[in-house]
């Protein structure tokens, strides 16, 4: 396996086989029967199996299935497709949750990576912020355009968006995304070049090194691959981001879940 993309530790110990994963997931009862249904059709993606870094502990699949076979699993399966249900209580969170980042922020502009049908978005329109939202998925992004006026939607990665010049942005927004990416640090890095100096960045995802966590990694209901590829510890986190120029701090949250909020340092 490559360097770890936290922490760069090329010490690696096995978690699981691919085929302890999908004999545990084919009898889940949940996604997870769906996704070791695809898995089993497609050999471009097989993750090789599971493996923990020795210094941080970040849990990673051993191979990075290619974008073109993710973009073909994302095809065939598509977290939106649910994403709309329970939309008053996703947007009523995102409303404390920004409103607590506002009174933080150095200024008013507000980026949600991964904004799926924009709930965040919307939410930050709403306390009248300059509200941007960008999203891989092009069916995502047309519903959110209905969905939410007065706010700036993207079809774009955020390693592209970076790239292209955009920002700066003084809230960053993450939920649920850091998971998905194929390289952590190149997303890490994205996100510092889009954050103004002293921007606040929010950032969820399942917690890897949590007490609830279950001793056999894979009956976690989190442990998805290939459309998770990696499950960080708080200390994967706090030296991947601290690398690229935030100092991170974590919120308490009873279950296996990540609240990280961060500030990019000047300069």
């Amino acid at each position: 396996m490559p360097a770890c993309p936290a922490c760069g530790a090329e010490t690696w110990t096995p978690v699981a086989s691919h085929e302890d994963w999908a004999a545990t997931a084919r009898t889940a009862p949940d996604q997870r029967r769906d996704m070791a249904a695809l898995v089993a059709a497609d050999p471009a993606l097989d993750f090789g199996g599971l493996c923990r870094c020795g210094r941080c502990g970040l849990v990673s699949v051993e191979r990075i299935p290619s974008a073109d076979a993710l973009a073909g699993f994302y095809t065939a399966y598509y977290a939106s497709r649910s994403y709309s249900t329970k939309a008053a209580s996703k947007l009523r969170r995102a409303r404390r949750r920004i409103a607590g980042l506002k009174a933080a922020a150095p200024g008013n502009r507000f980026l949600d990576i991964g904004c799926n049908l924009g709930f965040a978005v919307e939410a930050a329109r709403d306390l009248e912020l300059q509200a941007t939202g960008i999203e891989i998925d092009p069916d995502a992004v047309a519903r959110a355009r209905v969905r939410v006026e007065n706010a700036t939607f993207h079809i774009a990665e955020a390693e592209a968006f970076a790239a292209a010049g955009k920002g700066p942005f003084d809230i960053l927004y993450c939920t649920e995304v850091i998971e998905h990416v194929r390289d952590p640090d190149a997303f890490a890095a994205a996100l510092a070049r889009l954050a103004a100096p002293g921007a606040v960045l929010f950032l969820t995802t399942p917690d890897g090194g949590h007490w609830r966590v279950p001793r056999d990694f894979t009956r976690w209901p989190e442990v998805k691959p290939p459309e998770h590829l990696r499950w960080f510890t708080r200390e994967a986190l706090r030296r991947l981001f601290d690398r690229h120029g935030f100092d991170v701090g974590f919120g308490f949250n009873l279950k296996p879940g990540h609240r990280m909020r961060a500030r990019r340092r000047a300069g």
